[in-house]
């Protein structure tokens, strides 16, 4: 069950910065480094995020659809068993996609093949958490899915650089949830100082952190708020896992 205790501005103490050198000594850049495999069975998106790193990735495919990054289905790929995961590892399902854009009959079937392998724990994401909030979706979850989303700010700002679901009715679905819940912050974008309480009152198992790695120019907070950030969630007892950690591009 999802914890209720619900956690304020102060619960939670910052811990000191770590320097300059640590911080970037820590960087990672991978997408997400204890994911072990991908099932491709849903592709494209329609939220039109500047900072898309999936946009070009199917470009060389011979699916018409996939080449223009129309949202759909390709339930062949659930006929691929997928592979055991350790503790901390997991498979994602449609990354190059979102399944926001799926039919209930197709996000029922993607639901049903991560039931089908209990030894294989899976990561649904979106950037549009709405969809498990349908009841019978919800009855479908079980212990070895996670749901995850991007929630890169707590600042309502994100219309200028994606037509996803606003931050704050992504932090709202989310935090109504009853399962187990990963959050992305990443590409990290200016964010007020409860941000750290927003996203630590949706009570996530694990949460990513990272700054964008293709040079879009977004508004980015300092590295100091990125660091006291970071320890403020896992001063909560969040496991906190960081990609690119560096300075604002327009930093001194």
């Amino acid at each position: 069950m999802t914890k209720t205790t619900v956690i304020h501005e102060g619960d939670v103490p910052y811990r000191p910065q770590p320097t300059l050198k640590e911080a970037l000594e820590q960087k990672k850049i991978g997408m997400y480094e204890d994911r072990i495999a991908n099932i491709s069975a849903f592709r494209g998106c329609k939220h039109d995020c500047v900072y898309c790193a999936f946009k070009r990735t199917l470009r060389f495919q011979k699916c018409d659809a996939c080449r223009a990054f129309e949202p759909h289905a390709h339930l062949e790929a659930l006929l691929k068993k997928p592979p055991k995961t350790k503790p901390g590892q997991f498979v994602t399902v449609g990354l190059t996609g979102d399944i926001a854009f799926a039919t209930k009959d197709e996000l029922q079937a993607i639901i049903r093949y991560c039931n089908k392998y209990p030894e294989t724990t899976f990561v649904l994401q979106t950037k549009d958490p709405r969809i498990f909030l349908d009841q019978e979706i919800q009855n479908m979850i079980t212990g070895n899915m996670i749901i995850g989303t991007t929630i890169e700010t707590n600042i309502n700002k994100h219309g200028t650089y994606s037509k996803a679901p606003s931050v704050f009715k992504r932090l709202e679905v989310m935090e109504k949830l009853d399962c187990r819940k990963m959050i992305t912050i990443e590409p990290i974008i200016a964010f007020s100082p409860l941000f750290g309480v927003d996203i630590a009152n949706i009570h996530p198992e694990i949460v990513w952190v990272g700054y964008d790695s293709k040079n879009h120019k977004l508004l980015e907070p300092s590295l100091y708020k990125t660091i006291n950030l970071i320890e403020f969630l896992r001063g909560a007892g969040i496991d906190v896992r960081e990609k690119l950690i560096r300075k604002a591009w327009n930093e001194e």
